[in-house]
């Protein structure tokens, strides 16, 4: 499963590195054949990183009483607050839990009029109780009494009505949200059995409530790049829904841990994404982050592709006046793994040769 969940990020991701690779051969301009003459312009390092745009917190609703789901107050899309009713469980009652609960409230009932007549001093065990332990002792008895019949009643009422009221709190079978956001997820119907959640299982998911109104890239980026990041660096976001668009982001999060993912060493990260009021965005898009590590404008630049190297040393096959190829030692600096920066050896309007020719 997990495969197919990575299919539609990586397919981005070829695409993104495509596009790039595309449109950085032009960059350094001129090019007559296997020819580069060396211009001033700007480069631009990124860390790529694949993975998925979703709600920042998403909350999976579920109930703590088993029973069947009779009625559902919200749809899927509505938008909800906090402690909002979303949805009634109420229990499978069979004819003898009723009458069970029944027959508990008559004892509870004739338990309060013997206390009742014990405080009241009817007879000689309750004249002496109250002679030995005074008047405040039985009042607490009877009181005792009172509330466990008042609770039985409550309950017996909650069980066949769905509600009830007791000293203003309302007691019911609904289930509430427990954050606000929105309701992305709707995964049971109306009729179906839910099983509660304890700690003995977690439950049937009722809905799954997601606040995209703060929506986060969560991704991965090779080990060789995690060195390089730190919090607040810019991001560009590129969903595959809408892989001619991109949206802005912030480095927020480089975890400490890496993790292996398809035999390779990543980090996973999260990037706070900056949606316009004018997107429709869904939790679970996939994407790639370009994270940008460093840029650097006005510098001599060429393809890296007309170096070669030797051991450590990089060199380019300069012509010269006479348009004879001779070997150059160059000093290298920023690489976007297309086009590097040149910061020895050659000068602006160098014409240098592919050393493939």
């Amino acid at each position: 499963m997990k495969k197919w969940l990575l299919l539609p990020a990586g397919l981005v991701l070829v695409w993104f590195i495509a596009t790039e690779f595309l449109f950085n051969r032009g960059d350094t301009a001129s090019q007559e054949g296997g020819v580069v003459t060396v211009r001033k312009g700007s480069l631009t390092r990124y860390a790529m990183a694949v993975g998925r745009v979703e709600a920042r917190i998403e909350a999976t609703v579920k109930a703590v009483e088993g029973g069947v789901l009779t009625n559902s107050l919200v749809q899927l899309g509505d938008w909800v607050e906090a402690g909002q009713a979303l949805v009634e469980v109420r229990p499978i009652l069979t004819d003898g839990q009723r009458l069970a609960a029944k027959r508990r409230l008559q004892a509870l009932r004739e338990a309060e009029t013997s206390v009742q007549e014990f405080q009241q001093g009817r007879n000689l065990l309750g004249w002496g109780m109250r002679w030995f332990q005074g008047g405040a002792s039985l009042d607490r008895m009877l009181r005792g009494a009172q509330r466990s019949r008042q609770d039985a009643e409550a309950e017996l009422e909650r069980l066949l009505q769905g509600r009830v009221e007791v000293d203003g709190h309302k007691l019911d079978f609904l289930v509430r949200a427990p954050i606000g956001g929105q309701v992305i997820d709707v995964p049971v119907s109306v009729g179906e059995p839910i099983v509660p959640s304890s700690s003995f299982g977690s439950g049937t998911p009722l809905m799954v409530i997601a606040d995209m109104a703060r929506p986060v890239f969560r991704g991965t980026v090779e080990e060789v790049e995690v060195a390089r990041l730190e919090a607040g660096m810019a991001a560009e976001i590129t969903l595959g829904a809408r892989p001619n668009e991109s949206l802005n982001g912030r480095l927020s999060e480089i975890s400490l841990r890496a993790r292996r993912l398809n035999q390779s060493v990543v980090f996973p990260i999260e990037i706070e994404v900056e949606v316009p009021q004018t997107w429709s965005l869904r939790s679970g898009f996939s994407a790639v982050a370009k994270i940008k590590i460093d840029a650097r404008e006005n510098i001599l630049v060429i393809p890296e592709r007309m170096i070669s190297f030797r051991g450590e040393q990089a060199f380019v096959l300069r012509l010269n006046q006479q348009g004879d190829p001779e070997q150059r030692e160059v000093e290298l600096g920023l690489s976007d793994g297309l086009t590097v920066e040149i910061l020895n050896g050659l000068q602006e309007g160098d014409r240098i040769q592919s050393p493939q020719q």
